[in-house]
């Protein structure tokens, strides 16, 4: 019988990511990627990462998988190649997938948010992002510094675990978004779009317009198509 090694085994973070000013390595076979000169991208190497770069000459990272639902379109990579910057935002309102995108210093999340984004300041300013919330934590030094960031975040407060919708205990028994279980860290939700310098977002519709009038059975192929 072949036998396994412990590092074979402790794989908890499997296709996950941190963005941050540095690289951080949850293991020693990480990848690293510079996405901009002060933006490191750290994967694990089960995370597919491709690159490109639009009309406009900005660098695009593509994590995970994306496949776009409509027939006439190539790869997401191939048509964001084809497009200046400002229309890559539309391009993938047809995409399906667990996927993120990264280009000029913004990070967009696919439709449900299913890879997902945490994000925070840690002591001293910096900020950071990553897919995972145990990798988040580690890499905020909340290990360290619980109390002082407890304190300083709004998002300090627990749910009500035993809350219910009728009877003496009220409240709520989850982490309403974009807050998280971690204090100090919020989720990055599918209708936003972080920017990783600042840490701030900008509000993103979760789904296109359709343009002239269309009758039930068109609409209706039309999602057939996107299923398929």
């Amino acid at each position: 019988m072949k036998k396994t090694s412990s590092q074979e085994i402790v794989r908890v973070h499997r296709r996950q990511f941190v963005i941050g000013p540095r690289e951080f390595l949850a293991r020693s076979d990480w990848r690293t990627f510079e996405l901009q000169s002060n933006l490191i991208l750290s994967a694990d190497p089960e995370l597919r990462v491709g690159k490109t770069t639009d009309k406009n000459g900005v660098s695009w990272f593509l994590l995970g998988l994306a496949v776009d639902t409509r027939p006439e379109f190539t790869t997401p990579l191939e048509e964001i190649s084809r497009r200046p910057t400002e229309d890559v935002s539309r391009l993938y309102e047809g995409w399906a997938g667990r996927w993120a995108l990264i280009g000029g210093n913004y990070l967009h999340l696919d439709a449900a948010a299913m890879l997902g984004c945490y994000y925070g300041k840690n002591a001293y300013g910096e900020l950071w992002a990553s897919s995972s919330p145990v990798l988040i934590k580690q890499v905020l030094g909340l290990n360290e510094l619980p109390s002082k960031l407890d304190s300083d975040n709004s998002n300090s407060w627990q749910p009500l675990p035993d809350a219910t919708v009728r009877g003496e205990v009220r409240g709520i028994s989850w982490y309403p978004p974009p807050h998280s279980s971690i204090p100090g860290v919020f989720r990055l939700l599918p209708s936003q779009i972080l920017d990783l310098q600042t840490g701030s977002y900008q509000p993103r519709n979760l789904t296109g317009y359709i343009e002239g009038n269309h009758t039930d059975i068109e609409l209706f192929e039309a999602i057939q198509l996107s299923l398929v």
